[in-house]
């Protein structure tokens, strides 16, 4: 897309830019471009597949701005492409996610199909594996999005226990993941919260989470609470 920087000034709102502002770090480079407007605008850069001008603002536009970094990722789940093409996609963009939103919105933009998660799965192991926050939060994030499903769900709890990333974003991933968990494995959540090696904190928030959750049935809430209690 020809002046892209120029369209997104002219979507940009002040107001809406404020108040993201207050929701990341505060160097955040941000012009106020409301989610739904990227999400249309990376659906026009990949319209054609993989084609040059896609290519080339993949690997050769330099993002100043927050929405630019979004815009790309977006783009990545957008385009139509082979699965090896998207992991490929995939693994150059994962090193420019410095923010939880960024990892966030890419992650909810990426598609596959069930045939597709067993080479998934392998795909991620080197970013659950990684102690780096925003890696490691990519990872658990596309957890979250994926594999909380029969076939998977022990591996995700082991996943879970085998935390590499103290860092704080992906301590709170972990949390988040743990707390959907227990909408569909309620009893396998509760077992794990009750015997985890994780950290006080990771344990503490997934509980918060779970409490929180309009999705969690109250007695496993309670539940939760009691276990939480019996740990400290």
């Amino acid at each position: 897309m020809e002046n892209l920087k120029e369209h997104l000034f002219s979507m940009a709102e002040e107001d809406y830019k404020k108040f993201s502002l207050k929701l990341l770090p505060a160097d955040t480079k941000l012009l106020g471009v409301r989610l739904p407007k990227l999400r249309k605008t990376a659906a026009l850069i990949s319209k054609n597949g993989l084609s040059r001008d896609f290519l080339d603002f993949i690997y050769n536009y330099e993002c100043e701005y927050f929405e630019e970094t979004m815009l790309k990722g977006m783009a990545i789940g957008a385009v139509k492409c082979g699965f090896e093409d998207r992991l490929r996609l995939i693994e150059y963009f994962v090193p420019f996610i410095d923010n939880w939103s960024v990892c966030d919105s890419f992650c909810s933009s990426l598609k596959f199909g069930d045939d597709e998660l067993p080479a998934l799965w392998d795909f991620i192991g080197r970013y659950l594996e990684s102690d780096e926050e925003f890696p490691a939060r990519f990872g658990y994030v596309m957890i979250i999005r994926f594999f909380i499903r029969d076939g998977y769900i022990e591996r995700v709890f082991g996943c879970f226990e085998e935390l590499k990333c103290t860092a704080l974003y992906a301590k709170l991933a972990v949390a988040w993941a743990i707390s959907v968990c227990c909408v569909e494995y309620a009893e396998k959540t509760l077992e794990f919260i009750r015997n985890s090696r994780l950290d006080d904190f990771t344990i503490r928030t997934a509980v918060r989470k779970i409490r929180e959750s309009y999705r969690v049935p109250p007695e496993a809430k309670a539940r939760a609470a009691a276990i939480l209690s019996e740990r400290k």
